[in-house]
């Protein structure tokens, strides 16, 4: 194959690994999105505490709590002492970190003294009723089922992928650095190398951000739970944090051979220079 031959193919090829470079560069800006956000705990962790969620799930424990304590004939004063924003935080976490970890031992029973408690501050309790027993199995009963993870079926949905989400973050790194190295081979001028890594950061870039606009406005994520569920703010924050990340992670991956070029152009001028 005659010279202008082989580089006419140099360059058809080159155009394949640009796009292939580009693919590969989008799919580690999202591997990393979800690496810092729907993946991580603290993320979650994070838009709990924002959300008002908490605070809900703290008044409708003390509510049913209190009715139980009524029926029996007393007070429910120790009930809020017990029953306090540390507590639910650390109630709900838990059952959040047994689908990060599996983690299945539940020690977060606010009412393991209530019993003395009453017995101590409110009146000792009559032997022949059984009331602050009663009052306290069915708190715990309620305490255990008011504690359950917000929408944990979208989080074990997601949490299953991990695995995949790693090595694919891993292998798609790899690949654009090789993209990166094959565009260099195959370009036969430095300007024809710089141009070729410059179309591949406008390709995830401009990717990425089009994904991010489609995840806000086209996913309709904000319909997937309820309006009126307790969850519903979480899941916004939680979910609608995936969207700037991804762009961001965008910005951040195709920065790689933008910087590179710079780096290329500096070599170049010190070259001149010298």
């Amino acid at each position: 194959m005659s010279r202008p031959g082989k580089q006419a193919a140099a360059a058809r090829l080159a155009v394949a690994v640009q796009l292939v470079g580009s693919v590969c560069a989008l799919l580690l800006a999202v591997c990393l999105a979800l690496s810092f956000t729907l993946l991580r705990e603290g993320h979650f962790a994070a838009c709990l505490k924002k959300s008002g969620y908490l605070d809900t799930v703290r008044a409708a424990v003390l509510d049913t709590c209190s009715q139980y304590a009524a029926a029996i004939g007393t007070t429910a004063d120790p009930l809020a002492n017990a029953i306090t924003p540390d507590a639910v935080y650390a109630g709900v976490m838990h059952r959040a970190d047994s689908l990060w970890h599996g983690s299945t031992n539940d020690e977060t029973d606010p009412f393991g003294s209530l019993i003395t408690t009453y017995q101590n501050t409110v009146a000792p309790e009559p032997p022949t009723y059984d009331g602050y027993r009663i009052l306290q199995y069915n708190c715990q009963m309620e305490w255990q089922s008011a504690m359950a993870t917000p929408f944990s079926a979208a989080l074990s949905m997601v949490l299953q992928y991990r695995g995949i989400v790693a090595i694919a973050m891993y292998l798609s790194g790899l690949l654009l650095m090789g993209c990166i190295a094959l565009q260099y081979l195959l370009a036969d001028r430095w300007r024809m190398f710089c141009s070729g890594l410059l179309r591949m950061a406008d390709g995830c870039l401009g990717a990425g951000v089009i994904l991010a606009l489609w995840l806000t406005f086209g996913s309709g994520y904000r319909s997937w739970t309820a309006a009126g569920d307790i969850g519903y703010t979480l899941f916004c924050q939680w979910f609608g944090a995936f969207a700037p990340a991804v762009a961001g992670c965008a910005a951040a991956v195709s920065a790689v051979p933008v910087l590179l070029v710079l780096w290329v152009c500096a070599q170049f001028r010190r070259a001149k220079s010298a």
